[in-house]
């Protein structure tokens, strides 16, 4: 294998390794050919190193047997005009340039043949920028040799003949650029491959390969009887990507699986069908299609949270899940991850398709689904959200275990997480009110009048179906006698149905001393059904008033007999499913804030006191957080700045500052919203951290990075790129880490 390496302070040259099972690679410790033998004519300095030697092309010389060609891309001080447009031209001192090496078999010995050819002795063709030469490709048809190459800020595709593929100079003619059936311009290669059948039906059949971003295309090639070519409509023969995020949620005979919509292998379209299935044995690729199905609804847009749930499962049994998909043209992906749970035991935990940030609790049967959380939160300023575990937690060693689960495209901006423990007497109830826990017996209430003064008490009791709300009906509540105590208790279900967060929800209000309502309380619906406490209601009156379309369950009434603040229990660990330790971030409302994006997760760990004798013990979570400003999965920050206009073109600017000891604010234009990916990379070429991954509206754009690695380590001083990929758009920048 022949590759670009890159030295400490950025040069590159070309390196060999090699390999006996295409698995464990050996790499050669010096450079096969560097600057030092080319320096009679090309121009390697020590500014835009990048571009020193780059992007070798290897293969046996036709006319010389035992011969080896090695081509490259270089540059050269070749100073002449060129073409900006059909009537303007522009002088420049360098350009970029095809260079050729020759090795007798020995493939760790190059001898310098010279650049392939000049710009200077080519004819000025205006649609090449300043002769820009990248990933060369050579290939032969019809006794006629090609050169295929990469030009041009859109990393356009071109293409030049000869006879003779080592032939150097004016030997090379034909020169055009490469189009496809509707004589559109290519753009977008960033590195090309001619391919030609050898076997089975569709031998002598050629294609076009190219890489754009991280995918693959596969194009028929047409010939012209003039010896140029057209590339047709791209053939799929790739499939859909693995799902590797494939999990499951079980309750006592339903499982809930969830896993994240794949897209098409190279262009991240919307594949065409899922093949969900369950064993009580493990899923391999050989069995898969023997496994019992699970219906799954259409699939999604790229990324997207997916959802599908089967019942009837047995139990305390075990089971194994995973699936396929399928695109337009047929390709099934290979086998995604298999997920395994057992079902519960006993209980009546019930699991379903919800989405949201989502609160979960480790116990006897593993995870458990709880609730959704923060569905009050707005995306300017952080707020608090308090719920009472519904489950049983598992208390090894005198701790417990929370899961904060992002399902869905949201993303969020936690400040702390935090538990509290209430223990209280085996015959009172605890239910969360603010940051206060009430503690005391449940009742009915006297009576519901709703908005028409029609009694609707007795839908409103428990076990009946409860209420549908439309916005702006009310209810009106009467607690009964005696309840200067009593606190009030709404049971309301359905996630929030109104678009603004801070308008969301049933608003609860008592009269004031002059019999004037006075707001007290606004209730968010959870994911789940959930019943909260509402104190400090006047004269044990209430109007409940709906914002949306709402179901009020069930309303009661809590004799409070006690009015206690949980007990904190002691964070002991906080692991971020992408970066690692976060701890230090969520231990504290401090205004560190952490991002918890699509898929995401927070395990976190926590050292409880000693429960009291004879009591029943509460544990309520408490989350304090914000939506994040956009659903992208991101490291930092998404920030567009408002008043800069639309840019028109795509765009990646260094970061500032550069260099950087703690961190850099790296900016990028998007002239219309599309699919992003902005990673930093070591000076091996090495992914050391994925800043973004997912969809992004048009705008100018910055994302902050700290330094760090995937792992929340800083990394170490040195030379890195930060690489954007965007539509078919790719550019990249130097980073300098000082210590």
């Amino acid at each position: 294998m022949f590759y670009t390496g890159v030295d400490t302070v950025g040069h590159q040259s070309l390196g060999l390794a090699w390999s006996l099972d295409l698995a464990d690679w050996h790499r050669l410790d010096s450079p096969i050919f560097d600057c030092a033998k080319i320096q009679n004519w090309a121009w390697c300095d020590g500014e835009n190193g990048w571009y020193d030697l780059r992007d070798p092309f290897v293969m046996a010389d036709p006319n010389h047997a035992g011969r080896w060609l090695m081509y490259y891309a270089t540059r050269m001080r070749d100073g002449h005009w060129f073409k900006t447009s059909p009537s303007e031209s522009l002088w420049f001192d360098y350009n970029c340039v095809p260079g050729l090496a020759v090795s007798d078999g020995d493939f760790t010995q190059w001898t310098d043949a010279g650049p392939l050819w000049r710009w200077s002795y080519q004819p000025m063709r205006w649609w090449t920028h300043q002769g820009r030469f990248e990933s060369p490709h050579v290939f032969e048809h019809d006794s006629t040799w090609y050169v295929t190459f990469s030009t041009d800020s859109n990393q356009e595709l071109e293409l030049t003949t000869s006879c003779v593929p080592s032939d150097t100079g004016s030997a090379w003619t034909n020169w055009c650029r490469v189009s496809n059936y509707d004589c559109s311009c290519m753009y977008g290669f960033y590195a090309s491959e001619y391919l030609k059948a050898s076997t089975g039906a569709g031998v002598g059949r050629e294609y076009f390969a190219s890489v754009a971003g991280d995918r693959i295309r596969v194009w028929d090639l047409v010939w012209h009887p003039d010896g140029h070519f057209i590339l047709a409509t791209p053939q799929d023969f790739l499939p859909p990507i693995a799902v590797g995020d494939v999990d499951v949620a079980t309750g006592l005979t339903t499982a809930v699986v969830t896993w994240s919509a794949p897209g098409d292998e190279w262009n991240n379209v919307t594949t065409a069908e899922y093949d969900l299935r369950w064993s009580s044995s493990p899923i391999t690729e050989e069995n898969f299609w023997n496994a019992a199905g699970i219906a799954t609804g259409a699939p999604n847009s790229y990324g997207t949270w997916e959802c599908a749930q089967e019942a009837y499962f047995e139990p305390c049994s075990l089971y194994y899940f995973a699936l396929r998909s399928r695109d337009s043209t047929g390709n099934w992906s290979a086998l995604s991850n298999v997920a395994s749970a057992r079902m519960r035991c006993s209980g009546s935990m019930a699991v379903e398709c919800l989405e949201g940030l989502m609160a979960q609790g480790w116990g006897e049967s593993g995870w458990s689904q709880e609730n959704s959380l923060l569905g009050q939160a707005g995306t300017d300023l952080l707020a608090g959200d308090t719920y009472r575990l519904s489950s049983a937690l598992e208390c090894a060693d005198k701790r417990a275990r929370l899961r904060l689960q992002q399902v869905g495209a949201a993303a969020w901006d936690l400040d702390a997480v935090s538990l509290g423990v209430v223990d209280h007497g085996a015959g009172g109830r605890a239910f969360a009110s603010g940051d206060q826990v009430l503690v005391g017996t449940t009742g009915p209430v006297a009576r519901v009048v709703d908005q028409s003064g029609t009694d609707v008490t007795n839908l409103l009791t428990a076990g009946a179906d409860g209420l549908a709300l439309r916005a702006g009906w009310s209810l009106d509540v009467s607690l009964g006698d005696k309840a200067s105590s009593a606190a009030l208790l709404v049971e309301i279900g359905g996630a929030s149905a109104a678009a603004d967060a801070a308008t969301a929800g049933i608003t609860v209000e008592t009269p004031d001393a002059l019999g004037q309502w006075q707001k007290v309380a606004t209730l968010v619906p959870r994911q789940r059904p959930e019943m909260v406490a509402v104190e400090s209601i006047r004269d044990g009156r209430a109007r409940l008033t709906s914002t949306a379309e709402y179901v009020v369950r069930r309303l009661a009434r809590l004799d409070v007999t006690e009015q206690v603040a949980p007990v904190m229990a002691g964070l002991a660990e906080a692991t971020h499913s992408r970066l690692g330790s976060v701890i230090d971030a969520v231990r504290t409302a401090d205004g560190r804030e952490t991002v918890l994006g699509p898929s995401e997760s927070i395990e976190a760990s926590f050292g409880l006191p000693p429960q009291s004798a004879n009591t029943v013990r509460d544990f309520f979570l408490t989350v304090r957080g914000k939506r994040a400003a956009t659903g992208v999965q991101a490291a930092a920050h998404l920030v567009r700045d408002p008043e800069t206009p639309l840019p028109t073109s795509f765009a990646l600017h260094p970061g500032q500052p550069n260099p950087l000891a703690h961190t850099t604010r790296i900016r990028f234009d998007l002239p219309r919203a599309t699919t992003v990916r902005l990673e930093i990379l070591d000076a091996q070429g090495r992914r050391v951290r994925t800043l973004m991954n997912g969809w992004v509206e048009a705008g100018a754009r910055s994302v902050e990075w700290d330094r760090r690695g995937s792992t929340g380590v800083p990394l170490g001083p040195g030379i890195y790129l930060c690489r954007l990929e965007a539509d078919s758009f790719r550019a990249e920048t130097k980073l300098v880490v000082i210590p």
